[in-house]
């Protein structure tokens, strides 16, 4: 699961991103709203963002303001100083999906994303009788009667793939959920993420071609 962060408070941005990183999600931390605002208009995909209000260069409500006409539909989690009932009612309404209210504590807010991601919705694919359900928040693929167990990388490109079943998706659509915070050289840990994928594939009826020069393909029965 990929978390954006974004806090112009070092201390409070680095004690998120550590407890966060602890539970296994991968973090990346801006400080500034035209920042945030660039990397949400990219080709990188979040899970969920969590944004601070009162951030130099654009505020948080401008960046969630920008996100929704972008139709960015990514859970967000506001962190607010503002504690009034009016300040809460103008934040769920321009977009967010829940709020901290600082100061706060870590374990609240890591409860408070587990609940977010609890409730984003699993990607469904769905070919005749032949169904496959990508469980992002468990790392589960379902493939009719069987189940797969995928690692926070496999899922990530599972969720690019599904989203385009017999079709070929573009090995940098692919890339660009697998560069944040990855070390090394990405394209190939890309090509062993989809050997092993192969390899767990196998038997359940839904085959990982790669279309060389251009990408990789999910081939679902008919």
């Amino acid at each position: 699961m990929h978390i954006l962060v974004v806090e112009d408070d070092d201390s409070l941005a680095q004690g998120i991103a550590t407890a966060l990183r602890q539970n296994s999600y991968t973090v990346v931390v801006l400080r500034d709203g035209v920042s945030a605002d660039a990397a949400l208009s990219g080709p990188a995909k979040y899970d969920m963002v969590v944004l601070d209000l009162t951030l130099p260069g654009m505020d948080g409500s401008e960046v969630l303001r920008r996100m929704r006409e972008r139709n960015n539909r990514t859970p967000v989690l506001v962190l607010t100083a503002r504690a009034t009932l009016e300040d809460r009612v103008l934040n769920l309404n321009a977009g967010a999906d829940d709020y901290v209210t600082k100061p706060f504590a870590l374990a609240e807010l890591e409860a408070r994303i587990k609940a977010l991601l609890r409730r984003s919705p699993s990607v469904n694919v769905a070919s005749g009788e032949f169904s496959i359900i990508l469980d992002a928040a468990n790392r589960a693929l379902r493939i009719g009667d069987k189940s797969v167990d995928l690692s926070e990388r496999e899922v990530e490109i599972m969720k690019a793939l599904c989203k385009s079943p017999n079709e070929v998706v573009k090995r940098e659509k692919i890339l660009a959920r697998l560069t944040m915070n990855e070390e090394g050289d990405a394209q190939i840990s890309l090509e062993v993420y989809i050997h092993r994928l192969r390899h767990k594939l196998e038997r359940t009826g839904v085959e990982l071609k790669t279309v060389r020069g251009l990408g990789y393909m999910l081939v679902c029965p008919p």
